[in-house]
């Protein structure tokens, strides 16, 4: 059965040792006013932060008239991108999107730079016809595998944690970040599970060390 928004901030009270639930975003109790405020921010936070494979789009971006400096090419920024991850040809397409969910580089990807003005966001590259592989927002939690939703909870618990357990929940927040760290970990083994590129993979322990690395999947994309 297919968690709800609410189901998922209940998930979270849980983590937080929280006896209540709540039934909308509307509830007149503390839980549901922090989650009405944080939950949209938070989901978007969680599926830029891994590949998620349900959330992985793959998309031949629109060319648009502007010059950038140092580019040869600019492009639309799609309006539901939360982390461009590749640019590709379209030869690079089946590599990438296999590539994507284990955070890998591959000889088939091309450097661009996200660009911030006034009026728009753009991706400049010197790719023509370039297609981008990138993690996109997903509203719909029917969409959501048991692994994200766990991800999210203990997202949203470490969140309200101040506000909603005080104390305890702050002695909280490195059990849940542990925890969020193995969503991600079981997600990637199980999306390696479902396909035929098996890798060695690294521990949630490794991949939390800190240093703002990408995951290394030895042996691969080679």
């Amino acid at each position: 059965m297919a968690s709800s928004q609410i189901d998922i901030c209940n998930a979270a009270l849980g983590k937080l040792g929280q006896d209540i639930t709540i039934t909308s975003f509307t509830d007149q109790v503390k839980a549901a006013k922090v989650f009405s405020r944080c939950y949209d921010r938070v989901r978007d936070y969680v599926l830029a932060d891994f590949p998620w494979a349900f959330a992985t789009k793959a998309i031949a971006l629109a060319p648009i008239a502007e010059t950038v400096i140092g580019w040869q090419f600019v492009y639309d920024y799609p309006e539901d991108c939360l982390n461009a991850r590749i640019v590709c040809d379209e030869n690079g397409v089946p590599r990438a999107t296999s590539c994507v969910n284990a955070q890998l580089t591959f000889a088939g990807q091309y450097e661009f730079e996200k660009l911030c003005g006034d009026e728009n966001t753009s991706i400049a590259t010197n790719l023509e016809a370039a297609y981008l592989i990138y993690s996109s927002r997903v509203e719909d939690t029917g969409r959501y595998p048991p692994h994200f939703v766990d991800a999210l909870a203990c997202r949203l618990a470490i969140e309200a944690a101040p506000v909603l357990a005080s104390e305890v929940g702050l002695r909280l927040a490195p059990q849940l970040g542990n925890e969020y760290l193995a969503a991600k970990f079981n997600a990637a083994a199980r999306d390696m599970n479902e396909s035929n590129d098996q890798r060695d993979l690294v521990s949630p322990t490794l991949a939390s060390r800190g240093d703002g690395m990408p995951i290394q999947w030895p042996g691969c994309c080679s």
